[in-house]
Parts: C-alpha cells; structure tokens; sequence
C-alpha cells in the first residue's frame, strides 16, 4: 500500500471551514468559513484562494448547473456568480423560520439534483 504524506496546502486558518465542494470545470475547491462570513474558491494549480466576505453567515451552497452558486444564508438563499464579485449577490428566496434565531446549515443536492438543507439555533456555536 503507498504511503501518503499530508501537507497544508493552504494556511488560511479558518474559523468554521466547511462544505467542500470540487468543481471538475474549473478545478477549483469552493468552501466556506461560516464564522468569518467567507466564500472561498481554492485554486491548487496557483496555490491562491479567492475569498469573498457575505452579509451573513452561510451554512452551505450548491454549485448551479451552467455556472454560480446558491448559498442559504442566514435569511434565505442567494445567487451568487464569484466571476461578478459581491454585487452580482441576489436573494431568492426568503428563510422559512425566525432568522433572529435561526440560520441554515449544512445542505447538499441529491440525485435529481433538490438542494436538502437543516437550520440550526444561531447561539448553539460561541461567537
């Protein structure tokens, strides 16, 4: 069996990194730091990571077929193009829940491709 050696690729010192997701088209890791408010796209071939500040915490996102992402943030879920930068950021639809309390967390598609997500009580991880 071979031997594998870790090593940090990246030495960003996330808070809360969460939600790896590799995109075969761009060959990019997306992730998120959901303390910080961070979305990040990694790229390994350059060893940079392009990182932009939400509004609000995110708990986990969906690469869109045909390009961009769907985040649920605290509040509902967004559109987000990373090629457009922050302004290109479009709420779509509200949360179910009081967001004062609540905010969306981990999620994923399924085979049919339906974004699953849960919520989780804001004040559950210290600030």
């Amino acid at each position: 069996m071979p031997q594998y050696q870790p090593e940090c690729v990246l030495n960003v010192k996330a808070e809360l990194g969460e939600c790896p997701i590799w995109c075969p088209d761009e060959q990019r890791l997306y992730w998120i730091d959901i303390q910080q408010k961070h979305f990040n796209r990694f790229d390994p071939a350059s060893g940079t990571n392009e990182r932009w500040t939400l509004p609000q915490m995110p708990g986990s996102y969906v690469l869109n077929e045909g390009g961009g992402v769907t985040i649920a943030m605290q509040d509902g879920f967004y559109r987000f193009d990373p090629g457009g930068g922050l302004g290109s950021l479009k709420k779509t639809v509200d949360a179910p829940y009081d967001t004062s309390r609540l905010r969306f967390n981990d999620g994923r598609t399924d085979r049919a491709g339906r974004y699953w997500l849960g919520s989780m009580q804001i004040d559950m991880i210290a600030h």
